[in-house]
């Protein structure tokens, strides 16, 4: 059994289109969004091993997420900071495969096992 530890309580990193840009790209203010959340295992299964963590640092931001299992299940960290306000068109593709990292780490996604029921 395995889930995606993401929903509607994660600001999820943007997706920016492909191709060349004439105009910066601008953000309303620089944003830190971290989260610390206990996923807590369906019943009749267990945490398999967590996944490895990720940090991702650029002239863009910082990412990180953290994911280790507890007796109940897993407790996820996880930190994105986006810290320009403009990024310049020479530098749209760069930040733009920082953004592409996050979201690959975004999809992490945490297992269970079924535990033996007794018979």
């Amino acid at each position: 059994f395995t889930m995606s530890w993401g929903g509607p309580w994660v600001r999820m990193a943007p997706s920016l289109p492909s191709g060349p840009r004439t105009h910066p790209v601008e953000f309303d203010f620089p944003t830190l969004d971290a989260i610390d959340l206990e996923i807590v295992s369906p019943p009749g299964f267990a945490a398999r091993e967590a996944p490895p963590e990720v940090r991702l640092e650029s002239p863009y931001g910082e990412y990180s997420i953290e994911i280790a299992r507890t007796p109940e299940g897993f407790r996820v960290k996880r930190t994105l900071i986006l810290s320009p306000l403009s990024v310049p068109p020479d530098e749209y593709e760069a930040l733009r495969a920082f953004l592409a990292d996050v979201r690959r780490a975004e999809a992490i996604e945490v297992q269970f096992e079924r535990l033996e029921s007794p018979r």
